[in-house]
Order: structure tokens, then sequence, then C-alpha cells
């Protein structure tokens, strides 16, 4: 029966409130009245049964908006605020790239750059390569003279040397340098000639280097945000956006030494949907499934897993050891603070929480109360892939990125805990690389993540790799070597 019954709403349709208008008409009228579909009547029920049969549409509409699983667009947005969600917007991929040139040249933002595969880049906002601003330069001493003080400025640090009376430019620089490489820890300074090349140790940390009159600088590398030019899913691979597409004069390069965050496109109603799903399905629920989804929806997680001892004796066979009852939650990234609350929130009560990071918070009581989970060793991948090509096909110009691209995709699925197995990546790389005959893929870790390809203390097997309950593998394109 149409309407809104205990099974939900059912609409009338067109024929069906159509058929019941010629019969209103011709009872109430109490005359055998002619409503076929070419007669007066019939025409004008006709048209009122079509405007009725919107209506209902529309009723029908207003219903489905109050259910997640047929709600669509502005009506599921709607439902999701109800669940504290907000639909993800489209976002451009952004990070950090280096721009390399002479000091005080001017970026605007209508500046083009682009990756290896030809996808377009943009400065976020205008900015200048700046020594005030450097990860690194060449200094240069401009004009030599006799008895001349000379001075370069780190960060509000003053290094200054004074020329003897029969000064030479090998004199003046190898003195100005030594003075710097006494100097903090921040930076290193090593001669190049008669030059002065000054690095930051941070390459996430600018200098604000000037020099007195006669000392200059060039090859200033500056970093600066950028973002995609398009909305959606666009690779930013380290190392990957070296094109320079609008040229500007004095700025002579461009890279990327980390991978950019990706970005994405608007989220569908399907992915929303599911969303609104999960969130309720976790909230308010203390289960390890819930407390571990929980820590994957904070901003920056990466991973996360749980452990946990319910019997009454110590279990050491985790990192960290588990005394009765009790468990710890292993989380990689990710702020700390919020972390520590999504702890506190999902915790059953009496049970206690145990890890390496302990974070105080505020109950509903006003009392101060300390939860505990880990944070995970990070154990860095070092990849050597080994090809031969096959002689009937032809392997693409771009063959050795779309090869790490397809390693960096695969070892970024592995968890917390989870084994490295080298053989894993054969798949993906014949998958999406053509013209490759063979292949051998050695991995090394360590804990450093900014050792030579060749160092010393890696160790290159083909086998699987044990990664602990404690530990997560990290993947990046520069620590990978494609011959």
């Amino acid at each position: 029966m149409a309407g809104l019954s205990a099974d939900g709403f059912e609409i009338k349709r067109f024929t069906e409130i159509r058929d019941e208008l010629n019969t209103k008409l011709r009872n109430n009228l109490q005359q055998d009245i002619d409503t076929s579909e070419g007669s007066v009547a019939g025409v004008l029920n006709a048209i009122l049964a079509d405007e009725l049969s919107d209506l209902w549409e529309l009723g029908q509409g207003i219903y489905d908006g109050n259910d997640i699983l047929k709600a669509e667009g502005a009506q599921l947005d709607d439902l999701a605020l109800r669940a504290g969600l907000i639909r993800f917007p489209s976002q451009r991929t952004r990070g950090f790239a280096w721009f390399t040139g002479d000091d005080g040249v001017q970026i605007s933002t209508t500046t083009r750059i682009s990756s290896l595969k030809g996808d377009e880049f943009r400065p976020e906002s205008n900015f200048s390569i700046n020594s005030t601003k450097a990860l690194s330069l060449r200094a240069t001493i401009s004009q030599v003279i006799d008895s001349q003080e000379y001075q370069i400025v780190v960060n509000d640090t003053v290094y200054t040397y004074t020329s003897d009376a029969s000064a030479t430019l090998t004199e003046i620089a190898g003195g100005l340098n030594t003075e710097l490489q006494a100097g903090s820890g921040i930076f290193t300074s090593t001669l190049d000639g008669d030059e002065i090349l000054i690095s930051s140790v941070d390459n996430t940390a600018t200098l604000n280097i000037t020099g007195s009159t006669f000392v200059s600088f060039s090859e200033v590398v500056t970093p600066a945000i950028v973002i995609s030019v398009d909305f959606g899913f666009i690779v930013g691979d380290a190392l990957s956006l070296v094109n320079i597409d609008t040229p500007v004069n004095g700025w002579t390069s461009v890279n990327n030494n980390t991978d950019l965050n990706l970005g994405r496109e608007k989220e569908t109603d399907s992915e929303l949907r599911a969303r609104i799903l999960e969130e309720f399905q976790t909230t308010g629920s203390g289960t390890p499934s819930t407390i571990v989804q929980r820590m994957l929806k904070i901003d920056n997680v990466q991973a996360a897993n749980f452990y946990e001892n319910d019997t009454w004796t110590n279990d050491t066979t985790l990192v960290p050891n588990l005394p009765p009852k009790s468990y710890t939650v292993t989380v990689y990234d990710g702020d700390s603070s919020e972390i520590g609350k999504a702890v506190w929130e999902t915790k059953p009560a009496g049970i206690q929480t145990i890890g390496n990071t302990s974070v105080d918070i505020t109950d509903d009581f006003g009392q101060t109360q300390t939860v505990k989970f880990s944070r995970p060793t990070v154990q860095y991948a070092y990849v050597k892939i080994v090809k031969t090509l096959h002689n009937e096909e032809t392997y693409p110009a771009d063959g050795d990125e779309r090869i790490k691209k397809a390693i960096l995709i695969a070892g970024d699925s592995y968890t917390i805990g989870e084994d490295i197995s080298p053989k894993r990546f054969y798949g993906p790389i014949y998958g999406g690389v053509d013209g490759i005959d063979d292949l051998t893929v050695s991995v090394a870790i360590s804990t450093d993540n900014a050792l030579g390809m060749d160092d010393v203390s890696l160790t290159y097997v083909e086998t699987k790799i044990a990664i602990s309950n404690s530990e997560v593998s990290s993947f990046a394109t520069n620590r990978m070597e494609v011959s």
C-alpha cells in the first residue's frame, strides 16, 4: 500500500494515480464519463496525475534523505554532520621543493614547474630565493683588500676574518672558513676552491645568512611550498620535480628532496557513506579493532596496531612487556596529545595502558590521568633493483622512476610489525613497467635514514626481513637504486 507504514515509504506511480483519478471522477459524477487517453477528462487527469506523481517522488526523496544507504549529495552531507563528519573536499598535492638560484630572485605563483611525469606544480605563495632563508649557498669574496674585515653572519652569530697586509683570495676564503667551522653545529662549512659552501645540517631548517660588503652569495637553495596546479591524486615523488616550465632570470634549478603529500578528489558519496557507518560502529566502543580504527582517524597517523595481555601473568614476548590485564597501542606518526586523548576515550575501565610514550589528559571529573602508548622504531628500507631488459620490448624513458614508484606504493602498504618480503615487489614492477626481462630486488634496513646506498653498515638480502611488533618499515624513492 502506498504511503508511510511500518515497512517504510512507498510511492504511488503515475499510472496508479491516473487510474484512481479516472475512477473517482466517474464515481463522484455518477456518470459513465469518457476518460480514455485522448478524451478531455483523460488528458486533464493525466496532467494532474503527472504533477501529483512529482510530489510523491519529492516525498520519497525527503524520506530517503534520512537513510544513510540512500541519501546523496547535500542530504548525505547533513547526515554526516550529525556524526560529526564533513565531506573531504578536493585537495591539491602539496609539499616542499628546493629552489636554487641567485640571491634575491623573485618567484611568483604564476611560475610553473613540472615533474618527470609531466604534472604541473606552482609555488603556493610568492617568495624569493634568499640567503636569509637558505638551506645552503656558495659564499664568494668579491674583492680582495688588505687589512679588511670580512664577515658572514649565520643566525645572528657573526664570524669575522681580517685580511693581512698582503691579502690573497685564498687566504681570506680559508680564514673565514676556519672561523665558520669553529662555530655552531647547526651548519657545515667547506672550501670549494676559493669559495665557501655553507649548508644547514637539518635540511628542514633554513639558515639566516648575511655578509659584509665584499661577500656575495650564489647558488642559494631556498625551500618553498609548492602545490599541484590541478586537484586530485597527483604524484610528487621525491626528486621528481625537476623541470622549470617558466624560466626566471637567475633561477637555475628546482627539486624536491621528499615525497609531496598526495592530493585527492572530492570525497564521493560512497566514500563518505562508508566513513559515516564506520563512525557509528566505533563510537563508544573499546574493542581492539575499534581502538585501532580510532587511532587511524587521527591526522597524519600512518599505521596503528594493538597488543593486549588478558591473562594474570606477565607477557614478556612483546615489546614493551605487558603486565597482567594491560594493553599497548602502537601508533606510527600523528600528534601525541591527540593520540593520548583517543586512547583515554576508548580505554576500557580498570585496564592499564602500557607504552614508551606518556600523555597527561584531563578526564570528565577534572582529574589528571596519564595514558601510555607505544611509538614504533622506524626501520628505513634501502632497496637495490638490478634489471635486465627484454630485447623485444621497449623500456620506457622513465622506467627507473616507475620501478621506484611501484616499490614505494607496495612498501607503503606495510604496517607495524609486518615483515618485508622483497619478492612482493616483483608483481607491481612487472605489472607497471614494460620492457623488463628479469630483475633482482634486494633490501637492507637501518634506523638511520641518511646513509649512502653502499654504506658498509647495510646488508642487502633478497629474503624476508623480520620486523618486530615494535617496529615499522619506511620506504622512500631517495633510498632506492635502479641499475
